[in-house]
């Protein structure tokens, strides 16, 4: 199991969306304020975020080196990454929950907000999309099981050619990356969760740039030179 799954695997989604949803309601967690709080008070919605990782994992295959990215991260080309994008996006909005009437009210009511977003509404013969309706909230109790759906779907594929292993190997990546940053504990996770995305984390992070490089140029011997030192040419 690589670095990116282990992080992945050890996510208790559900169980973290729980204690964030009692720090909210208390005592009181009524299907609407349940609602609001999965629909309205959370920003950015999925799209963006997926787009936000999307231009992360370009923009270090853009960087020879970076000194706060592992060097096993995920790398694609513009064009692959789209592509790995728009596979996620699609594998979440299909998605479907199953009723379940032994579940909490938590539970019961995203599965019934998920669902009715695949369905059209009165007026309109075209159906919400998920990821423009939910963000993280959802994706924290919900992901475990897109991700092993996405997984399910590439495994059995057919195409065994190396370009078509190579597009699975980069697909499963990108998901499961995506999955590992949902953990707030990730040090990549506000650069692409963030309701600014990831403005003040990325000037937070040049900033510490700057210093480091400072510090480099002020350390091992590299001074500059004095006056003394430079001499006069004769």
């Amino acid at each position: 199991m690589s670095e990116q799954e282990m992080k992945f695997e050890n996510v208790d989604f559900f169980e973290r969306a729980q204690r964030s949803a009692k720090r909210v309601f208390g005592g009181s967690t009524s299907p609407e304020k349940l609602a609001s709080w999965f629909v309205d008070d959370d920003v950015p919605k999925i799209d963006v975020a997926v787009k936000s990782y999307m231009s992360l994992v370009v923009a270090r295959n853009l960087t020879a080196s970076t000194l706060d990215e592992a060097n096993n991260d995920l790398k694609l080309s513009s064009k692959d990454a789209l592509t790995c994008a728009r596979i996620l996006l699609r594998s979440i909005n299909s998605h479907e929950i199953p009723k379940d009437d032994k579940l909490d009210i938590q539970h019961k009511t995203l599965i019934t907000l998920w669902n009715a977003t695949q369905k059209p509404t009165s007026n309109s013969k075209v159906s919400l999309k998920p990821t423009k309706v939910f963000g993280k909230r959802a994706m924290q109790i919900l992901y475990k099981n897109i991700l092993a759906e996405i997984e399910r779907n590439y495994r059995s594929s057919l195409d065994q050619s190396e370009e078509g292993l190579l597009h699975i190997e980069n697909t499963l990546a990108f998901c499961r990356e995506f999955g590992a940053l949902l953990n707030d504990k990730n040090d990549m996770s506000s650069l692409v969760w963030s309701r600014d995305h990831g403005k003040t984390e990325m000037a937070q992070r040049h900033l510490q740039r700057q210093q480091q490089a400072h510090e480099r140029t002020l350390g091992d011997g590299a001074k500059t030179p004095t006056i003394e030192e430079i001499g006069e040419d004769d």
